[in-house]
């Protein structure tokens, strides 16, 4: 095709276009005030959403694991009630429990979750109103111990115990409770070794870090195993863990589980990394180096 007839077809595209009609470029529809204003339009860096950029920047991790994140209208409080009520009602059936004393047994159950989930919200909210509080205010409300639900399979009880003495502030006894039921026979314990070892590794957070880290790998390695995992805790594990190595100092191994803990579809995890990111841009340069040579962390960094 001749160079005289190229350029008679673009006239001839040129008038096909009504008047009055934005022509779009290959980015999209420009108007004037792009180009007769300032340069900061131009200059100004690129917006990213950090959770698209890490999912978009870090190497894609498969989870054996999925999260149980609260979700509107759906808290916590509600899942662990929920999933520990179907928990019951499977073990019982299992064990052939007759029909009438399964909803009679239940029905107890529910009654202290309900209790210890209302006590829960409650001191949840006195500890945020304690800043405004007179000193006559500032106590915590009364914890009634409620009265331990009849029939229940050996392992509930032993773990109901222990978060009825969780939820008392004795600790000690609490511990207690969750090591007994995980001594008991692996047969015996198929929906309560996850949650106890769980909570074992919860309560060591603030005081003993290996102790909090070698229950919360036994968490995971129980659920990948044939032990229940309801409530998606393997998934939580990971982010305790990732707090534990956090206050160590080894923003790293940090990275590695929060990284991890998102794999899970938690997404809750990016602001951990967000954390981590800024903790790391703060370290000075060895640590900068040593993120480096690490790849998750080169790439939270990026997303940063």
């Amino acid at each position: 095709m001749s160079r005289r007839i190229l350029i008679s077809l673009a006239l001839v595209a040129v008038q096909a276009v009504p008047h009055g009609e934005k022509l779009f470029a290959c980015g999209g529809a420009y108007t004037p005030d792009c180009t007769l204003g300032n340069d900061d339009q131009l200059l100004r860096s690129p917006q990213g959403e950090f959770l698209i950029e890490l999912r978009r920047g870090l190497p894609k991790v498969e989870s054996p694991f999925k999260a149980q994140p609260p979700t509107y209208g759906r808290g916590t409080g509600q899942i662990t009630q929920e999933s520990g009520s179907a928990d019951l009602r499977a073990a019982m059936e299992a064990g052939q429990v007759p029909k009438a004393r399964r909803e009679g047994t239940l029905e107890s159950y529910l009654s202290v979750r309900k209790y210890l989930r209302s006590y829960h919200d409650l001191l949840a909210s006195h500890r945020q109103r304690l800043r405004w509080m007179s000193e006559a205010e500032a106590k915590p409300p009364e914890f009634e111990s409620p009265k331990m639900p009849a029939g229940l399979p050996r392992e509930f009880d032993l773990y109901l115990r222990g978060a009825i003495a969780w939820h008392k502030g004795d600790i000690k006894a609490a511990r207690q409770q969750w090591q007994a039921a995980l001594l008991l026979p692996v047969e015996q314990r198929k929906y309560r070794s996850v949650w106890a070892a769980y909570m074992l590794g919860r309560s060591y957070v603030a005081e003993d870090s290996n102790q909090a880290v070698k229950w919360l790998v036994l968490t995971r390695d129980l659920a990948a195993g044939d032990f229940a995992d309801s409530t998606g805790l393997a998934a939580a594990s990971l982010g305790w863990q990732g707090r534990v190595e956090l206050d160590r100092g080894d923003r790293l191994a940090a990275i590695k589980l929060y990284v991890d803990q998102l794999a899970t579809d938690d997404d809750s995890a990016a602001a951990s990394l967000r954390i981590c990111a800024s903790a790391l841009l703060k370290a000075g340069e060895r640590e900068l180096d040593r993120a480096a040579g690490d790849e998750l962390a080169r790439g939270v960094l990026t997303a940063h």
